[in-house]
């Protein structure tokens, strides 16, 4: 049986597409220099100006929303023919012009008739744009969830079988030289042409230098690719309702690789050839359920979702027909935080409504001055498109500030004011009243406080909202205390108490942040901080009934309350729960993740708690640092925490309470976190003891995420 095996795959190789190349035995990640003396055709390049035109100064008329996760896509007509041109940002610093030119002309190189085909481009300074094809018929995802009309499953089988073609391309594209792992294999980013026929949106992020971090191989693909196909099985989105398409089959897939298809495949599918079916539950079932010890290739998936191909010899289908499900999934997380469009460190990024809801009336006697009456927004500056497109000089990467999920802020100036323009990413539709950017203006059109960003005007033309805010020359916390400046002790008090009180304010008119993090934290010239972007944040219900509402969960990974990840009830104590993460970035001055260690900054603040207690029981050292006393303990706890940058140069008694409040804040039961109102006084010196921050009967359960239970 052997030697006709191998006479039938010499035959398919022999009869496969043209574009496509032999096996390579590698899998690592792409070395560019594989393409250096590949001679031929690349894509051309544009001048920004050219570009800009094309996509009518990147419009938000003129954005493509269903049109693959790979960066803002607009359409634009650029030598007679529509395409979609992709407008980069945030690229790493270490290339030059003509590295990063280079690296995109080996992108360009790629060709495969199931590969996005990249056409043109412009480098423009910080300007870097990519130039596709258009195509009409959008992603996969969309075409699968958002359109009314059904795919039926000739198409869906094809989209699997040539979708598989373009991926072993990808992974076999030199022989003899290392795999390209694309590391974002989704139906986001899978386009389909006017005949349904799949292109892979190219991994030019992967070879130009924008890639994720960790040792991961081609076999991420492979698990991505798996749950595309249960996508097309199922008619499931990947995330659906909090619960992920993998967790959801996992318990049905024995039965339907026993050809019971009830409950599993997409009931909305009129008709389906039984063994094409069960080809693609076999693949689907090895992709994400094999030890990556085990893991198929590209070319056997290929190879078995061919009827005409005998299973037998596509691949060991007694190997592979064992289930092998596993009791938890965290040595594939990685794999299928991409698949389904996540972070690694965080859960479900899914999109959600704003409630819409009055702003209950509060007033006292520190935040009455600053309540901004109704009238308010109509005191607000509008400003046409035109007059911020040449603020911004067409929305140039050259002005770029930042840049996060509702959209980005620019650098512009209008008259000889110098403001943060800030272009969200969302399409809205007149019917559409429930979105994101609404909700920040409502927001900001009614706040006031020093310790909130202000608004100074906004656009609205169209699909087209802007908001144009007071610039802050400092930026982020982050970028700040992470960076090559040095913040001193007395600033990252202020600014920790500040910030504070900006938070009170807001759930003092029952508005939770719900992204509260050292990003959205500015600062200004004398380093005084302003809690900004309010694209997540949600109202609490005018009632004093209610202190929580569920919500789908949004935010960002470490500073996420761990009640809200695990049944979605989010309150302000959510936010105080991310005040806590910021707290712990002043203290010590680390990063989130260390990604040498790889340990986030909670596990290690509670390792290095643990050491200086020298105490192995965890309940033992979280009860002693809370109810008693120990001067020396708490000393050697401070020493081990306190940013080395800082020395000595701190007040012993100040760091002490921001330690306290950091701990407090962190508890994993939103009941027992203190109220923003009791942290600013510990703050302040107001409350002695510092241990007090914690009522007497909330510390009689203390418990901490991410740090084991004994």
């Amino acid at each position: 049986m052997a030697p006709w095996g191998m006479k039938w795959a010499d035959r398919w190789i022999k009869t496969r597409d043209p574009n496509e190349s032999s096996s390579s035995s590698q899998n690592n990640r792409i070395h560019v220099s594989a393409f250096d003396n590949y001679q031929g055709i690349g894509p051309k390049k544009y001048s920004f100006s050219e570009a800009a035109e094309a996509a009518d100064h990147f419009s938000i008329h003129n954005l493509l929303i269903d049109y693959g996760d790979f960066g803002e896509v607009y359409k634009g007509s650029l030598d007679g023919e529509i395409r979609a041109i992709r407008k980069l940002s945030n690229l790493p610093d270490v290339h030059s012009q003509a590295d990063l030119e280079r690296k995109i002309m080996a992108a360009g190189r790629l060709r495969h008739r199931n590969l996005l085909q990249l056409d043109g481009y412009c480098i423009d300074g910080a300007n870097t744009l990519l130039i596709f094809k258009y195509f009409s018929n959008g992603s996969l995802k969309y075409n699968l969830h958002g359109k009314e009309n059904i795919l039926d499953w000739k198409k869906r089988r094809n989209i699997a079988l040539d979708s598989s073609r373009g991926l072993e391309y990808l992974h076999e594209v030199v022989p003899g030289q290392s795999k390209i792992t694309h590391l974002n294999i989704k139906s986001d980013n899978i386009l389909l042409d006017d005949n349904f026929l799949p292109k892979l949106c190219s991994p030019t992020e992967n070879i130009i230098g924008k890639t994720q971090v960790g040792k991961y191989s081609y076999k991420s693909d492979i698990y991505s690719f798996g749950v595309i196909l249960l996508e097309l099985i199922t008619g499931r989105k990947a995330i659906d309702e909090g619960t992920d398409i993998v967790m959801w089959a996992n318990p049905l897939i024995e039965r339907a690789l026993n050809r019971e298809y009830a409950d599993f495949v997409d009931s909305r599918l009129q008709s389906f050839d039984h063994e094409e079916m069960y080809r693609m539950i076999f693949c689907a079932n090895i992709c994400i359920n094999q030890p990556p010890n085990s893991c198929p290739s590209m070319r056997e998936i290929h190879l078995a979702l061919q009827v005409s191909m005998p299973l037998g010899i596509a691949l060991d289908e007694k190997k592979y027909n064992k289930l092998q499900l596993r009791a938890t999934y965290k040595d594939l997380f990685f794999c299928w935080a991409i698949s389904c469009g996540r972070r690694v460190t965080s859960c479900a990024r899914v999109q959600s409504k704003y409630n819409d809801r009055k702003i209950r009336e509060y007033s006292d006697d520190e935040s009455s001055s600053y309540i901004e009456e109704e009238n308010q927004r109509n005191n607000l500056e509008h400003y046409s498109y035109g007059e911020l497109v040449e603020a911004t000089e067409f929305f140039s990467n050259n002005r770029l500030v930042g840049e996060g999920a509702s959209g980005a802020v620019y650098r512009g100036k209008l008259g000889k004011e110098v403001v943060a323009i800030k272009k969200f990413k969302i399409i809205v539709n007149e019917e559409q009243e429930n979105l994101e950017d609404q909700f920040e203006i409502e927001v900001l059109t009614r706040i006031r406080h020093p310790n909130v960003v202000k608004l100074i005007g906004y656009c609205s033309e169209g699909s087209n909202r802007l908001l144009v805010l007071e610039y802050l020359m400092n930026k982020s916390l982050n970028s700040y205390l992470h960076g090559k400046k040095f913040l001193d002790w007395s600033s990252r008090l202020n600014i920790a108490i500040g910030s504070a009180k900006g938070i009170l304010y807001l759930h003092k008119y029952g508005i939770i942040h719900r992204d509260i993090k050292t990003d959205n934290i500015l600062l200004d010239n004398n380093l005084e901080p302003k809690i900004a972007d309010f694209s997540l944040s949600k109202f609490l219900p005018n009632t004093d009934n209610i202190s929580h509402i569920t919500s789908v969960l949004k935010g960002t990974n470490i500073y996420v309350d761990p009640e809200y990840s695990s049944i979605q009830k989010v309150s302000a104590k959510s936010d105080i729960y991310s005040f806590g993460v910021v707290l712990l970035e002043l203290i010590t001055g680390r990063k989130l993740i260390d990604q040498q260690q790889n340990l986030d900054i909670i596990t290690w603040t509670w390792r290095e708690i643990e050491q200086a207690f020298g105490n192995g029981e965890y309940r033992a050292v979280v009860n002693s640092i809370l109810q008693s006393y120990d001067e020396e303990k708490i000393k050697r706890m401070i020493v081990a925490l306190v940013d080395s940058k800082l020395g000595k140069n701190y007040d012993e008694e100040q760091m002490k309470r921001m330690v306290f409040c950091a701990i407090a804040c962190l508890n994993k039961y939103s009941k027992s976190r203190p109220r923003m109102q009791k942290i600013i006084e510990v703050l302040e010196g107001k409350i002695i003891p510092p241990q007090n921050i914690l009522d007497g009967s909330d510390n009689k359960s203390i418990k901490y995420s991410r740090f084991r239970d004994n």
